[in-house]
């Protein structure tokens, strides 16, 4: 057996993500919870897909802001408890399926040679406390604090 290029690799990270959206589709956590062939189904496409993360080349990793590289231990894990997948999944934090967009680009970049675009962040709002007690103004290039 041949070791898999990357193209073949961000195929098969397509496909695992294709794979457990299919699965995932219309489904509650209890009825995940419920339904053992689901589960062990997302928990094989989790391994591949930790897999196939994990055995990208450097250049390929580096050459994408933002590479989540936390899915590529799930690769390493051998058993997921029924709790903990789920969460796996849905968390905000680290969950695989809010990665689905950037592998979707990935997929689209180097398989099917559109364009990488960059990730530009959102300009956020700043706020201001405008009833601070002490305001701080500057005056010549030295902070200084305004008294009342």
């Amino acid at each position: 057996m041949s070791k898999l290029n990357d193209k073949d690799n961000i195929e098969n990270i397509h496909l695992a993500y294709i794979r457990i959206n299919y699965y995932l589709s219309g489904m509650t956590e209890s009825e995940f919870n419920e339904d053992p062939k689901t589960r062990d189904a997302i928990s094989y496409c989790l391994l591949k897909l930790g897999k196939s993360i994990s055995a990208l080349s450097i250049e390929i990793r580096d050459s994408y802001n933002g590479f989540p590289s936390i899915i590529g231990l799930y690769g390493e894990m051998k058993n997921f408890s029924d709790e903990e997948l789920w969460e796996m999944l849905n968390n905000s934090e680290f969950g695989v399926l809010q990665y689905s967009d950037f592998f979707n680009n990935m997929y689209e970049v180097e398989i099917n040679g559109k364009k990488k675009t960059k990730n530009i962040p959102e300009n956020k709002k700043v706020e201001y406390v405008w009833d601070y007690k002490y305001p701080i103004r500057t005056k010549s290039s030295i902070w200084t604090v305004k008294k009342k």
